[in-house]
C-alpha cells in the first residue's frame, strides 16, 4: 500500500493535467457510509463536501482515461458502477485526508505552490514557464486556474504527510540484525504425510447417513434457475429472399449503376525483362542501354529488335533478356502500373525494378472506357440489387423493431404484426446458455437482467451479428428446486467419504504427533503405521522444494531444548491430507555474519513490509475518526 501511495504521489500530478484521476486502491469500502440526504453533494467527508459537479466532472475524465488506456473498449468487469464507485473512493481518500491534515497543521505554501506549476514541462516553452500556455493548457481541460491550484494543493498536502510517515519511520541495528537472523535460519526438518487415499477405500457410508447429509443441507442440491424466451429475429439473409425484383426493377438498376458493370482502362504495351545488374559497372551499361533504346525508338518502334541488337552491341552481362509485347490487361504489380500510367503513348520508362528483375516499358496504347451490356452480367447486377435492397429494408426495419420493442414493452406482437415477423420460442436454458439463439453470450445475460427476467419487459435489440439482430421477452421461468435424492446420492457418498477419510487422515496424524512427543523413533512410528518418514535435512524458510504448509508448520515451531527431544506438530496439507512435522535442530547465522547481510535485498524487503504496514494503521485511524455521509441517489447507477 505505501508504495502505491508513493507511486501515485510523485507521478500523479503530470498525468493529472490530462486525465486527473486514475483507478484508486480501496483504502476502505463505500456501503457503510450511506445516507439518504445531499441535493447538491454526493458525499460529505467531515466538514468537506464532494459536489455532484466536482464527481460528475472526475468520473467523466475517468473514463476518458479508461478508454484510451483500452483502445476505446472497456472489459466487461468495468461498468459505469464500477468506475463510479472507484472514483468516488478516491475523492474521499483525497477529502479524508486533506480534511485531517489541514487540522493537523500540514500547509502549502503558495510559492512551494508556485515552483511545482513552474517545474511541469506541459506548462513551459522552450524550457521556460509560459502563462498564456498554462492558461491554455487548463481550459482545454475544461479547469480554472483556482480549481487546478485547489486541487494541486490538496496533493502535494497528501505527498507532504507521506514524506512524513517516512521520514519519522526508522529500524535500529538491532531489528537488522534480527530480520537477517530470521532470514537466515535453518532447521533440521524431518515429516510423514497421511494421505485420505489410505482409508477411501475401506470407509462405507450407510444410505441413512446419505439420506441425512440429502435433508440437513438441501440448499447444496438445487437446479439452476432456467428460463425459455419467446423472440423476434430479424436478419438480411431473410429479407433478402423474400425480394423478388422484375426485369424493369433489374434493368432500372443498371442504367443507374452502369460504372459498376464496366471494364476499367486497358493498355498495350511492350517490356523488356532482364536479369537485375549485381555491379555498378553492369548498372551504368543498363542506364546507357535504356537510353539508346529510347532515342532509336523514335525512328524506330520494334524495341525487341532494337533491345537485341543494343544489348549484343554493349556486351551486357545481363542474363536473360526477354522482350513480351503485351495485349490488352489490366491488372499489373503497383510498380508496374505507376510506371506505365506515367507515361504518354510510344515513350520508353527508365528501368523498374520488381521481384529481381529489370523492366523497361513502352506504352504502345491506351484502349477506352467500355460498359459490359445487360445481358452478360445480369446474374451480377440481380445479385447487387438483391444486397442493396436487403440492406436497405433491413436497416428501415431493425429500427422499427426497435421502436416496438420499446413503445410496447409487454409483448412482441405489435412488432411482429407491423413487421410481419414469426414470433419463435427458444427451449429452456441456464446462465450457461442453451441450443439456437440461446448460444450467444449477448442472449443469455439480456434474458436474465432484472427488466427482462422480474419485469417482464422486452429485450433491447441483441445483435447476433452484422445484418441479423433480435429482440427477446422471457415467456417461462424455472425457479431453483431441490433435486431428487436419486439423483444426487452418488455425490453426497462421495462426498461424505472424503470427509470420513480426512477425518481419520486427521486422527491418525494427532496420534503420531503424541507417539512422536513421547520419545518414540519416528522411523518405528512410520513403519507401525506403513507410512515413510522423510528426513527433509537443513531446510531455511525460502526452500523451495519444501511444501509451504511443512515450512510454516517447521517454523512455528520453538527451538528442540535438545537434539534427542525433537518438537512436533500435526499439520493440514490441504485437500484432506495431513503431516506430522519434527523439528530435530536449529542453528542462527553467527553475528558478524548478520551484520553483513542486514543491506541485502530480502532485509529491505522486509524492513519495507513494516513500514506499508505502518502506513496502512495510519490512513486507517484517519478514517475511523472521520465522519463519511454518502448519498447513493445523486450518484446516478
Amino acid at each position: 500500500m505505501l508504495q502505491t501511495i508513493r507511486d501515485r504521489a510523485s507521478g500523479w500530478f503530470a498525468y493529472a493535467i490530462i486525465f486527473l484521476i486514475s483507478i484508486p486502491f480501496a483504502l476502505w469500502g463505500i456501503n457503510h457510509y450511506l445516507d439518504g440526504g445531499g441535493t447538491q453533494n454526493v458525499a460529505l467527508v467531515g466538514g468537506q463536501p464532494i459536489t455532484i459537479r466536482t464527481f460528475e466532472r472526475s468520473y467523466r475524465q475517468e473514463q476518458l482515461r479508461l478508454s484510451e488506456l483500452f483502445g476505446g473498449k472497456l472489459p466487461d468487469n468495468l461498468d459505469n458502477k464500477t468506475i463510479k464507485q472507484a472514483v468516488l473512493r478516491q475523492l474521499i481518500q483525497e477529502a479524508v485526508l486533506t480534511e485531517n491534515l489541514v487540522g493537523s497543521g500540514y500547509k502549502i505554501s503558495d510559492k512551494q505552490l508556485v515552483r511545482q506549476i513552474m517545474g511541469y514541462p506541459i506548462f513551459q516553452v522552450n524550457g521556460s514557464f509560459s502563462n498564456n500556455k498554462y492558461h491554455q493548457v487548463l481550459a482545454d481541460q475544461g479547469l480554472s486556474p483556482a480549481n487546478f491550484e485547489n486541487m494541486l494543493r490538496k496533493q502535494l498536502l497528501i505527498q507532504q504527510f507521506q514524506s512524513g510517515i517516512y521520514a519519522s519511520a526508522f529500524t535500529t541495528k538491532q531489528q537488522r540484525g534480527w530480520v537477517v537472523k530470521l532470514l537466515g535460519e535453518e532447521r533440521e526438518v524431518g515429516m510423514m504425510v497421511i494421505p485420505t487415499s489410505k482409508f477411501i477405500n475401506s470407509i462405507v457410508v450407510k444410505p441413512s447417513e446419505i439420506k441425512k447429509y440429502y435433508q440437513a443441507h438441501a440448499n447444496q442440491f438445487m437446479t439452476n434457475e432456467k428460463v425459455n424466451v419467446s423472440y423476434i429475429r430479424l436478419s438480411e439473409k431473410h429479407l433478402q429472399s423474400l425480394i423478388k425484383p422484375s426485369v424493369d426493377e433489374l434493368q432500372n438498376y443498371y442504367e443507374s449503376h452502369r460504372k459498376a458493370y464496366a471494364i476499367p482502362n486497358r493498355v498495350r504495351y511492350s517490356e523488356i525483362v532482364l536479369d537485375a545488374p549485381k555491379i555498378a559497372s553492369e548498372k551504368d551499361k543498363l542506364s546507357s542501354f535504356v537510353n539508346q533504346i529510347r532515342q532509336l525508338s523514335a525512328s524506330n518502334g520494334d524495341i525487341k529488335h532494337l533491345a537485341t541488337e543494343i544489348s549484343h552491341k554493349m556486351k551486357l552481362r545481363l542474363g536473360s533478356v526477354k522482350i513480351n509485347n503485351v495485349g490488352e490487361r489490366t491488372d499489373f504489380p503497383n510498380v508496374i502500373e505507376k510506371a506505365l500510367y506515367k507515361l504518354k503513348v510510344g515513350s520508353i520508362s527508365n528501368p523498374v525494378e520488381y521481384d529481381g528483375k529489370w523492366y523497361v516499358l513502352k506504352l504502345n496504347s491506351i484502349l477506352t472506357y467500355d460498359y459490359l451490356k445487360y445481358n452478360k452480367v445480369k446474374d451480377l447486377v440481380q445479385k447487387d440489387y438483391l444486397a442493396e435492397a436487403s440492406k436497405t429494408q433491413y436497416e428501415n426495419s431493425i429500427q422499427r423493431l426497435s421502436e416496438l420493442a420499446y413503445e410496447h414493452p409487454g409483448s412482441l406482437q405489435a412488432a411482429s404484426k407491423a413487421l410481419d415477423l414469426k414470433i419463435k420460442q427458444t427451449g429452456w436454458f441456464e446462465k450457461t446458455g442453451g441450443s439456437g439463439i440461446a448460444t450467444n453470450p449477448k442472449v443469455v445475460k439480456a434474458a436474465f437482467t432484472k427488466a427482462v427476467l422480474d419485469e417482464g419487459a422486452n429485450s433491447s435489440l441483441i445483435e447476433l451479428g452484422a445484418g441479423d439482430a433480435v429482440v427477446i421477452r422471457v415467456t417461462g421461468k424455472k425457479l431453483p428446486t431441490v433435486k431428487p435424492l436419486t439423483e444426487v446420492e452418488d455425490k453426497i457418498n462421495g462426498l461424505l467419504v472424503r470427509r470420513y477419510a480426512t477425518d481419520e487422515a486427521s486422527k491418525l496424524a494427532k496420534n503420531i504427533e503424541k507417539d512422536l512427543t513421547n520419545g518414540q523413533s519416528a522411523q518405528l512410528v512410520a513403519s507401525k503405521y506403513q507410512l515413510r518418514y522423510r528426513n527433509l535435512g537443513w531446510v531455511r524458510r525460502d526452500a523451495s522444494i519444501v511444501p509451504n504448509a511443512i515450512l510454516n508448520a517447521a517454523f512455528k515451531l520453538g527451538t528442540p531444548s535438545s537434539s534427542d527431544k525433537p518438537l512436533v506438530t500435526a499439520t493440514s496439507l490441504g485437500a484432506g491430507n495431513y503431516a506430522v512435522v519434527e523439528v530435530n535442530k536449529v542453528r542462527l547465522p553467527d553475528d558478524n555474519a548478520a551484520q553483513s547481510k542486514s543491506t541485502t535485498a530480502p532485509t529491505k524487503n522486509v524492513l519495507a513490509q513494516q513500514l506499508k504496514n505502518q502506513m496502512a494503521v495510519v490512513l486507517q485511524a484517519l478514517q475511523e475518526s472521520t465522519e463519511i455521509k454518502i448519498y447513493p441517489s445523486n450518484l446516478n447507477y
